[in-house]
Formats: structure tokens, C-alpha cells, sequence
């Protein structure tokens, strides 16, 4: 790749163009490698940028995970429990509350359901039949820092995020209120009185309720215990709960203050708030900065390693630890201040696996891919770029990498990148996006602000193409075809289509069911996301508008400004794989098929990626 020039943009490459008006489903090699030279030339020049950012730290603004809370709603107090489910991967059931967000179709016409509403039923999980495996195991890397804060410090991630575990599970079991519990198991660190061990944590000044929460936090096994509720098939803990399988041991350190009490004494555990202020107090005295809210977001990935049956792999802690002079400590933050107080809102994002799982996913969407070009598309970052000598030769480097390229992407979801980076959640976003159906969520554009499919696009200008009298591009059909029926019909476009890549090429107006037909001479329409409903213990509902009461503008694609790269980036070229852009189209027509009335008489329709073996 040639060197980029200062001042220019790297701009995403529109993939479309290249099939022309081909109604083949499949490319061409040709437009295959027409495709992979666009697709390395953005991603080789966006990985020099996410270098050069690597190097001189992150900005203040990426690690603030107040930038994801657009319509996200706060979790409300003594919610009602009502189902329990089981995800394919995991082998703990999960308590859920059902829900609702309610919808508004927008758009002038007169075609009769402009301010139509459209409720769609939601699950949120407020409960697990078993705690999450956590292992100190990730890569020992040091902190990059963000640009004013010292730079290359020692990794505590892992320590906060347990501590964050603990305080969002403690916070739920308060809402909740009658029925939930907080406690201390016999589990602890070690006995404190016995001989050394492989890693030493400064805790600073603290007293033997300080004390015996740190044991119980860094336990190995589980060490606490957050008992959400009781159902006849067994208890459910709150969401946060781990347990430590590794063998890493831990010895604390720290000095004595107001020590009175016999060694065998039990304490209540700490409250959420309690909690808070010795996790901040810790920070503190460590001078831990942006790790301390990174933490926060790596915890909020837990339930979602939950929901795929994977481990929590933790950044190893430091193996000496020395704080600060504890007589002389900074105030907690008005930002540390402000993450507690919003607790309920990240509690509902982090509950809602599906819709972490569909933003951190949708860093990689592009508007401008198509279903049968995702392959190419994908091609150079998922496999070209980690097998390159110097990423293979740096542990953790590639998805600190990916991370760094969420900045520029997906900037709002930044700190959810880095916390999921942290817990190594990472391994199973790209399982999935190699595959070519990352997981989509209809709640994830509106709650995050970041877009995540076609669907999340209303398009612009008339549906009918200019220069042609029947012609619609099939993306606008499947927008129609989601929203309300002008008449019922009978047909099944209740849930979002199953992938977020747009199908490719025309459809004509004789070919379009009613749904989609009425609407050809409207104006544009959306669906705008409204507010969310609570449905408490005692049967009333609460309606919540959400974190951000304004309705999200519109997505303007983000641009990344170009840098003076002096060295190229290497990328070893490997053979192309089609399979993602196999997987993808039939998911992508899969949905159009099956909810609807036939298949329409459309030569991409006989396609065999739509009717082979998936």
C-alpha cells in the first residue's frame, strides 16, 4: 500500500458497484478480487491509524462508557420474574423478566400507518442457575493508558472487573429487594497469617469488613454470593456471578485500621454503594485512572459469556503491588460518581446479551457490503491480518488492534470494545462473523446509537429507482416488508431479519407482495424505537424512555482521518473463502422466504447458496 497522505480520509469502500446490475447471486472472480483489493486497501490503511493511536494513547472520550447509553432504559426496582430459559451454549438456565419496547412508524403519506405502533415482546435477564467460570489467564499486557493519564501502567482490569461484579450484582439484589440476598461464602483468598504466595495486592488501610469483602472477592471458587430468587427447579443468582477456576494464587497486603475484632468473626456483606467506595479507594491509592471504568464495561460482558458458554479470561494481576501513600488520597471522580449513580441503565444493556453481543458485532457491518460480498469484505481483518508475523509474535496485540479500530468506527461503543477485549469475549465475536452471521439485535441500534444493519438505515429518496418505472432495491423491500401491515395479511414479519448484510440487486413492483406495493409512491418511512415497558411485581408498568429522551438523528458515516504512515502495514495475502458470503445470503433471503407468501419469480431466487445446506 502506498503511504498515506496527511490531511485525507479513509473512507469505507462501497462493495456494490462492483456487481453492477447483475442479478447473479454469486460474484465473479473478477468482482472477487475487484472486492478484496478495495476492502485491504481501507483495511491495511484504518490498521496503521489504530497503530499510531496504539502508541500514543487513548483518547479520554473512548474509555467513558457513557458514550453506549443512547435509549438504553434503567433497570427498574422489583422487577417480576416470569421465565426461564436456556441458551444452546450454556449450561446454566437464566431468569428472565419479560419486557416490551414500542415502535412508531414514521414518514408522510397517505397510505394509512404513519404513527402506527408496533410492540415488540423482549426478554431481559435478571437471574442465572450458576455462576460464570473466570480464570486470571489473559495476556499480562500493561495498560495503554489514555492521553492525560500516566502511560503503561500495571494491569488491574481484572481485580476492578471482579470488584464491579460484585457491586452490580449488590445493587441488583437492593432493587429486587424481598426474596434476594447478599452473602459471603466460606470461601476466601488464603489465610492471611500463612506463608507467601506467587502474586501480592496492595488493598491499602482498611478494617476487617474492608478486609473480608476483598477475600471473597478474589476467592478462588465463589467467594459471594448474590441469591436474585427461588424457583421450584432451584435458586437463581444475580447475572455478575463468577467463580474463580484458576489456580493463580494471591496474597493481600495491607494495613491495619480500628482492629478489634476476633479473627473468626462474621461480617454482612458490604452494600453496593459500600462496595464502590473501597473498589474507588483501591483505584485510587493505585493511580489506576481509565482502567477503573474499563472495568466497569468488562464486567457488563460477563452475562454475555454466560449466554455463549464461554470462560471470563482475565488480564493477570501484577504479581508485586505497592500503592501510593494512602494518608494522602485523590476524591472519587465526579465520572466515578456518575458511573455508580447510572448503575440501572448499564445493568439493563449488560442483561440484554443479545443486544451486547449484536453492537460489538456491528462494529464490522458496513452499509456499503452486501450479503454475497461479506467474504471479501471481511477477508483482510479476520484472516489476512492475524496471521501477519508481527501480530502472531505479540500476545493480545490483534484484538487490541480490532479494539483500537472501534474508535474510529464505532466510537460510541468504544469502552464496550475494550471491556470485552478485556474479559476475552473477543474470540467469540469473530466466530461468529466468520461464519457470516454475526448476531443482530433490534434493540441494539437505538439502546448503543451505533448501526448494525440495512434495517437500522431508512434509506433516502423515492423507493420506485430513478430512470426506471417498477424497479425497488430489494433492501428497501425487506424495510417494508417489517414494518406493520396497511391490512393484515397473514404473514410473519414480526422478528428482524437473521443477518444485518443487505441483500443485493432489484426487485420489480409486480413482484412485490401488497405489503411493500402500497408503499411504493410514499415518502420515505422508519421505524422510530419510542420507549421501553417495565412490568413490576405487583403487575404495573412503567414506560421508560431511556437514558438519551431524544430520538437518535440518523447515522452519519464516521470518517477516519488519514496519517503519515512511514512504514506499509504487511498483510500476508491468503486465498479467499467464500463461506461467509454463503452463510450470509441465505440467512439474508432465508428471512424473506420463510415469512412469506412464496418465493418470488426472481432468477437470484434459484440460486443454490439460498437453497443448499447451510
Amino acid at each position: 500500500m502506498d503511504e498515506a497522505t496527511h490531511g485525507q480520509f479513509i473512507q469505507p469502500p462501497e462493495l456494490s458497484p462492483i456487481l453492477g446490475d447483475n442479478e447473479q447471486l454469486q460474484p465473479t472472480q473478477d468482482q472477487l478480487k475487484a472486492a478484496v483489493q478495495k476492502s485491504r486497501e481501507y483495511w491495511h490503511q484504518l490498521v496503521a491509524v489504530a497503530l499510531s493511536q496504539h502508541g500514543s494513547g487513548l483518547s479520554p472520550s473512548s474509555t467513558n462508557p457513557q458514550n453506549m447509553l443512547s435509549r438504553v432504559p434503567a433497570m427498574h426496582e422489583k422487577l417480576a420474574h416470569s421465565s426461564e430459559i436456556r441458551y444452546s451454549a450454556s449450561s446454566s438456565d437464566v431468569l428472565c423478566t419479560e419486557t416490551s419496547s414500542t415502535w412508531a412508524v414514521l414518514g408522510e403519506s397517505g397510505c394509512g400507518i404513519t404513527e402506527k405502533r408496533q410492540t415488540i415482546a423482549e426478554l431481559v435477564q435478571i437471574g442465572t442457575s450458576g455462576s460464570i467460570p473466570c480464570r486470571f489467564e489473559g495476556p499480562n499486557n500493561r495498560w495503554i493508558g489514555t492521553t492525560d493519564e500516566n502511560r503503561d501502567g500495571d494491569n488491574y482490569i481484572g481485580v476492578l472487573a471482579m470488584g464491579w461484579a460484585y457491586i452490580l450484582s449488590a445493587r441488583l439484589v437492593e432493587m429486587q429487594g424481598e426474596g434476594a440476598r447478599m452473602r459471603y461464602t466460606s470461601a476466601r483468598t488464603r489465610d492471611r497469617h500463612r506463608g507467601p504466595c506467587g502474586g501480592v495486592l496492595d488493598i491499602g488501610v482498611v478494617d476487617e469488613n474492608t478486609l473480608r469483602w476483598w477475600e471473597a472477592i478474589l476467592s478462588r471458587g465463589q467467594g459471594w454470593e448474590a441469591l436474585i430468587a427461588r424457583r421450584p427447579g432451584g435458586t437463581y443468582l444475580a447475572p455478575w456471578s463468577i467463580s474463580r477456576t484458576d489456580t493463580y494464587k494471591m496474597d493481600l497486603k495491607f494495613t491495619y485500621k480500628h482492629w478489634t475484632s476476633h479473627p473468626e468473626t462474621t461480617y454482612g456483606a458490604l452494600s453496593s454503594r459500600q462496595a464502590f467506595e473501597v473498589l474507588s479507594y483501591f483505584a485510587l491509592i493505585h493511580n489506576l485512572g481509565s482502567q477503573f471504568l474499563i472495568a466497569l464495561t468488562t464486567a457488563l460482558t460477563f452475562p454475555t459469556h454466560n449466554c455463549h458458554g464461554s470462560s471470563i479470561l482475565l488480564p493477570i494481576p501484577p504479581t508485586t503491588s505497592s500503592a501510593s501513600d494512602y494518608d494522602h488520597v485523590d476524591p472519587i471522580t465526579p465520572e466515578w460518581k456518575a458511573a455508580y449513580d447510572k448503575l440501572p441503565y448499564y445493568m439493563s444493556l449488560s442483561c440484554s446479551p443479545e443486544v451486547v453481543m449484536s453492537s460489538l458485532c456491528g462494529m464490522f457491518w458496513e452499509d456499503g457490503v452486501p450479503c454475497n460480498m461479506v467474504s471479501p469484505w471481511l477477508h483482510p481483518v479476520l484472516n489476512e491480518l492475524p496471521a501477519a508475523s508481527w501480530v502472531v509474535d505479540t500476545p493480545g496485540l490483534y484484538h487490541d488492534i480490532l479494539a483500537a479500530i472501534c474508535r474510529f468506527r464505532r466510537p460510541c461503543i468504544s469502552a464496550l470494545w475494550l471491556g470485552a477485549t478485556a474479559s476475552g469475549l473477543i474470540p467469540v465475536v469473530l466466530r461468529r462473523l466468520r461464519k457470516g452471521n454475526p448476531l443482530l439485535h433490534v434493540n441494539g441500534y437505538p439502546w448503543t446509537g451505533c448501526p448494525q444493519s440495512f434495517m437500522d438505515i431508512a434509506g433516502s429518496g423515492s423507493y420506485i429507482c430513478e430512470g426506471t418505472n417498477d424497479k425497488i432495491q430489494r433492501a428497501d423491500v425487506w424495510r417494508l416488508l417489517y414494518l406493520p401491515p396497511v391490512v393484515d395479511d397473514e404473514l410473519s414479519y414480526e422478528d428482524f431479519p437473521y443477518a444485518p448484510w443487505a441483500p443485493p440487486g432489484h426487485s420489480t413492483s409486480q413482484n412485490c407482495v401488497l405489503r411493500v406495493a402500497c408503499h411504493l409512491h410514499c415518502k420515505r418511512h422508519r421505524l422510530e424505537y419510542l420507549h421501553w415497558q417495565w412490568t413490576l411485581r405487583n403487575g404495573s408498568v412503567v414506560k421508560d424512555q431511556g437514558f438519551n429522551t431524544h430520538p437518535i438523528e440518523g447515522f452519519l458515516e464516521h470518517c477516519t482521518p488519514g496519517i503519515q504512515q512511514r512504514l506499509p502495514i504487511e498483510f500476508p495475502e491468503k486465498p479467499l473463502d467464500q463461506e461467509a458470503s454463503r452463510k450470509a445470503s441465505k440467512e439474508v433471503f432465508e428471512w424473506a422466504i420463510v415469512n412469506g407468501e412464496d418465493i418470488p419469480p426472481e432468477e437470484v431466487y434459484s440460486d443454490d447458496w439460498i437453497h443448499g445446506e447451510a
